[in-house]
């Protein structure tokens, strides 16, 4: 068993991972918009709100379906999953208050 073998497994929660902050970043960006505002400490918050809906939501439903709570029950899965998400939520918060930030144009006078 080599590292050939880990690399699938490893792209596949990368790709995961980035799926649950893109998830966390789309629900945030259309809050925003409802809101119709775009400014940074705005993004962050909107970015925080949503995670923590997010891992409300995972949490609530591990214990709606009968979670026992043990961690080799599911819930070191649950917590591994908000993990992930905390992890990829703030490399999209960072990218998007950063890429905005570099695309302004700048002013004169």
């Amino acid at each position: 068993m080599g590292v050939a073998n880990l690399l699938p497994a490893a792209v596949l929660m990368l790709l995961f991972a980035a799926a649950q902050g893109a998830v966390v970043f789309s629900t945030a960006y259309l809050a925003l918009r409802m809101l119709k505002t775009s400014r940074g400490p705005a993004k962050v918050a909107a970015m925080a709100a949503s995670y923590l809906a997010w891992a409300t939501f995972t949490v609530a439903g591990y214990v709606g379906l009968g979670g026992e709570g043990g961690l080799m029950d599911g819930l070191g899965f649950v917590l591994l999953l908000c993990v992930s998400a905390f992890l990829s939520s703030c490399v999209f918060t960072l990218v998007w208050t950063l890429a905005h930030g570099a695309t302004r144009e700048p002013t004169h006078g």
